[in-house]
């Protein structure tokens, strides 16, 4: 047994001990209340309320539930066609359209903050500077140092900006119309539903690499956009 299971151990016994001494001991509590309970039943009624919690999400913006089909890897084994490979039926996928997403903010009062033309910036530091000579017998000598710290200024999206550009313009927009690029970025993690029972789910939820970290870190500005949830699957 590793230091981690004695610890979780230990908070298991915890949590038993204070069951016993502030719940079913406790001077206020009758155990007649709770006879005939069925633990697994409630456990049940527990996971159904949080199942039917997902069902709420509203198709007004934009959710829809599909299942996904996954084409699966099996070691050893090769075939021709990516439709060969045997797959795995994952019922009870809710998303959103990514493309309404994007329109939403494009439109919303948020889209201000974004920077939608990348561009370089820089930090100008003097080479040489005399604290003791006027500005006309030791001129300064700049230095411009390139700064990265957003993905707006970086040389990844500047250049797929630049190609973006050399594209053809769609001849049915009118010649004042803006082209940019939207960066998108997906995290998952996974989380529980409720408090209590197992259900689980995937979420994955997007931000937009055109707003600033600092403002992406903050939780009163609403950057991130939830973008699907996925039913936790085990796989044996």
């Amino acid at each position: 047994m590793n230091w981690e299971q004695n610890e979780s151990n230990r908070a298991g016994h915890g949590k038993s001990q204070s069951l016993l001494d502030d719940v079913l001991f406790a001077p206020d509590f009758n155990l007649s209340d709770i006879e005939g309970l069925n633990v697994t039943h409630e456990w049940a009624h527990v996971d159904a309320a949080a199942d039917e919690q997902i069902d709420h999400l509203p198709a007004t913006e934009g959710w829809t539930n599909d299942t996904v089909t996954i084409p699966l890897p099996k070691e050893g084994m090769k075939w021709a066609k990516e439709n060969d490979a045997p797959v795995l039926k994952v019922p009870n996928v809710w998303h959103r359209n990514l493309l309404q997403i994007i329109k939403s903010v494009c439109h919303s009062e948020e889209a201000v903050y974004h920077h939608w033309v990348p561009f370089k910036q820089y930090w100008r530091r003097p080479e040489v500077y005399d604290d003791n000579a006027s500005e006309e017998e030791s001129p300064e000598k700049m230095e411009d140092i390139r700064i990265y710290s957003e993905l707006y200024n970086s040389d990844a999206l500047l250049n797929e900006y630049e190609k973006l550009h050399a594209q053809p313009r769609n001849p049915d927009d009118p010649p004042d119309t803006e082209v940019s690029i939207v960066p998108i970025m997906l995290w998952s993690d996974s989380t529980h539903l409720t408090n209590f029972g197992n259900a689980s789910l995937w979420p994955i939820y997007m931000y937009f690499g055109s707003m600033s970290k600092y403002t992406c870190g903050k939780p009163t500005a609403s950057a991130s956009h939830h973008l699907a949830y996925m039913p936790s699957v085990s796989l044996i």
